[in-house]
C-alpha cells in the first residue's frame, strides 16, 4: 500500500511540474538565453546548498537513534518513509545540479531544451523539500 501512496504521490508532483515547464515552454519566445544562464548559474548555487542543509539534517536524525521519539519512528515505519524520501529529494537535487551544469556548457537554442529538464527537477525537488522539511520540523518540535 505505501508503495502505491509514493508511486502516486510521484505522479502528482510530476504532473504539477510537468505542467510548470509547460507554461515555460509557451513563453520561452520572451526569455533570453543569457537569463536562462544566469538563473542556471543561480540554482545551482541554491541547489548546492538545499543538498549540504539535507544530507546534514539526514545526519543529525541518525545521531538522534537513541530518544524514544526516533525509536518509535522507527517501529511504525515512519522513520523509513523520512529517510527514504529525503535521499529521494537528495537524489533530485543531485539531479539538478548536473543538469544545471550541462546548462552552463551548452551554446545555442539547446540550452532550452536542457533548461526544461532542469526545471521540471527542480519543482520536483522543491516539492519534495517542502514534505521532507514539514516532516523534520515535526521532529524537532516533538524531541525532548
Amino acid at each position: 500500500m505505501t508503495t502505491l501512496v509514493r508511486w502516486k504521490t510521484l505522479l502528482i508532483r510530476t504532473a504539477i511540474s510537468l505542467c510548470i515547464v509547460g507554461f515555460f515552454w509557451l513563453k520561452k519566445d520572451a526569455i533570453k538565453l543569457d537569463a536562462l544562464l544566469n538563473a542556471s548559474s543561480v540554482i545551482v548555487g541554491l541547489a548546492g546548498t538545499l543538498l549540504g542543509f539535507l544530507i546534514t539534517s539526514i545526519s543529525l536524525i541518525t545521531a538522534l537513534m537513541d530518544r524514544r521519539l526516533v525509536a518509535n519512528m522507527i517501529k511504525t515505519g515512519h522513520y523509513q518513509r523520512l529517510v527514504s524520501d529525503t535521499i529521494l529529494t537528495c537524489a533530485f537535487l543531485l539531479i539538478v545540479i548536473v543538469s544545471c551544469l550541462i546548462t552552463l556548457l551548452a551554446q545555442g537554442h539547446i540550452v532550452l531544451c536542457i533548461f526544461s529538464f532542469t526545471l521540471l527537477f527542480t519543482s520536483l525537488s522543491i516539492f519534495y523539500l517542502i514534505e521532507a522539511g514539514r516532516r523534520f520540523s515535526v521532529i524537532v518540535l516533538n524531541l525532548r
